[in-house]
């Protein structure tokens, strides 16, 4: 039971293995040079429920019953959509690496209505 109405939560073990609602996801986090947690966007928020897409013009886009929570470009540092409630800058950039699109931990925790605990 979570006190604030998140969504459920996510963690991530020593070895990168990312976790959401206590279930391995496919795919890894990766960590920057600065120490910060980059999630895979779509392993994640799929775990959680939502749907995820990616248009040409609009980057990934992550839906909840086929209304939009956000959409996010690679290697821009904004979100727009109802969860952003309009437009919010994030800690950094989407970032793609192989193939696989990242976003920070804390920023995608609080845009999917979830729980981080770093």
């Amino acid at each position: 039971v979570f006190a604030y109405g998140y969504r459920g939560y996510i963690s991530v073990a020593e070895d990168g293995v990312v976790s959401v609602n206590g279930q391995s996801t496919t795919q890894k986090a990766k960590t920057t040079a600065d120490g910060d947690t980059l999630l895979p966007i779509r392993a994640v928020a799929e775990a959680a429920g939502y749907d995820v897409s990616w248009d040409k013009e609009f980057g990934v886009t992550v839906k909840d019953g086929g209304e939009i929570v956000f959409q996010i470009c690679p290697d821009t540092d904004l979100a727009h959509g109802p969860a952003t409630a309009d437009r919010q800058s994030l800690s950094g950039p989407c970032l793609i690496v192989n193939g696989v699109t990242y976003l920070e931990a804390g920023d995608l925790a609080r845009l999917l209505g979830m729980f981080y605990g770093g």
